[in-house]
């Protein structure tokens, strides 16, 4: 086999000379593959462990490599195996009695790990690509109309878990990121335009129960330069839920919020989210609640009752210059929409008991007081240029 062959494609053995034992196989190329043979032995990685372990036990010199048949590409596998009957299976080093086929051929960790590495590395050419493309067109996929039970999910799913994940610490290099983004530019998301059934989103539920989110509690996990380009990304896009109501049902809004009881961001998110907010227009604008909303709101905060920690925190958050109204001045038509909306309302006895209470204690400071002095003289007061008729002056 050292010299090259004239006809080249063909069936050809591996041959033990001590004991006459045979490996039967086919190649388009006798040559290339019969070295490829030898290359792998020498090496200690062939894929066939019964003839890795002849090939460690007898050595090199005791095997023959040489082809017994040489044929046409179409009938490779017909020889193969007429080759496998006359020899017996019994008597090679083959794992599976068919030819070109490794069905119900179990490989052990080692074998495995060996393939694995034989392969790292290679990749298939453009052409190469384009080929079993072509070939693969218009044939039905293997797993088409079947489905795989549950059993087979979950194992596939817990050998993908963690660190056993292809993409397991690894980070795409922009390159990457832009072919693959080439490579989805008009097709169409196959959830598009669909929705899942009842049935499948409880499954999809109970599949994610107990399951603890892989970001959970982690900083930093996003560079800022991702972080800024999701930013760009989504600028100026309309969030799928606005204006939108009743998405949610009472049990999910019921979740959402015992979730987030007595959750507290840290100074520095509070930090990063009031940058963030700065500049921006509130989306609430210029817009008005409608009764039902203004109800529902009414009726969500019923019963509610603030910490005296927390009064305190909003208390020294509006002082001064930081309170809302600071330095603004009322205009007389936002005077009168005021006073049309409190007209008939009464705080009760107990509401002034509780303000009584509130300020027990209290004193202002001097500068307060003339702070009040001087915000009311004039024009200012409230009750300028206004005359009282004796029915009024009586009921003060």
């Amino acid at each position: 086999m050292e010299k090259e062959l004239k006809y080249n494609t063909g069936i050809y053995i591996i041959e033990n000379k001590i004991n006459g034992k045979k490996y039967v196989g086919s190649a388009i190329n006798l040559t290339k593959r019969l070295n490829e043979h030898k290359r792998d032995l020498r090496k200690n990685r062939h894929s066939n462990r019964h003839l890795q372990n002849a090939w460690d036990k007898y050595g090199e010199e005791n095997f023959v490599f040489k082809p017994i048949l040489y044929c046409d590409n179409k009938n490779l596998l017909f020889f193969e195996q007429r080759a496998i009957n006359t020899y017996g299976f019994e008597n090679l080093y083959n794992l599976s009695p068919t030819a070109g086929n490794n069905l119900g051929v179990k490989f052990t960790e080692e074998a495995k790990k060996k393939i694995g590495e034989k392969n790292k590395g290679r990749r298939h050419t453009e052409e190469s690509r384009k080929k079993i493309g072509e070939k693969s067109k218009g044939r039905p996929s293997g797993m088409k109309g079947k489905k795989h039970t549950e059993e087979t999910k979950q194992k596939m799913s817990e050998k993908r878990r963690g660190e056993n994940h292809p993409n397991y610490g690894k980070h795409f290099s922009n390159e990457l990121r832009k072919k693959i983004s080439e490579s989805l530019k008009g097709k169409i998301p196959w959830m598009k335009g669909k929705t899942h059934t009842e049935e499948s989103l409880k499954k999809l539920s109970e599949k994610l129960k107990g399951r603890i989110p892989w970001n959970k509690g982690k900083t930093g996990v996003y560079a800022e330069e991702f972080l800024k380009k999701l930013s760009e990304v989504h600028k100026g896009k309309t969030p799928w839920n606005k204006g939108k109501t009743g998405i949610y049902s009472e049990e999910t809004l019921k979740k959402i919020s015992e979730k987030l009881k007595g959750k507290k961001l840290s100074e520095e998110a509070r930090q990063k989210l009031s940058e963030k907010f700065k500049g921006r227009t509130p989306w609430i604008k210029g817009k008005t609640h409608t009764e039902e909303a203004r109800k529902k709101m009414s009726k969500s905060q019923t019963g509610r009752k603030q910490s005296e920690e927390t009064k305190k925190k909003i208390s020294e958050k509006n002082r001064g210059e930081n309170h809302p109204l600071y330095g603004k001045h009322l205009s007389d038509e936002y005077k009168r929409k005021i006073s049309e909306g409190n007209k008939g309302k009464y705080i009760s006895d107990e509401q002034k008991k509780k303000i009584s209470e509130a300020n027990k204690g209290k004193h202002l400071s001097d500068e307060h007081k003339r702070k009040i002095s001087e915000s009311l003289r004039g024009e200012n007061h409230p009750s300028y240029g206004k005359h009282y008729t004796e029915e009024e002056r009586q009921k003060i």
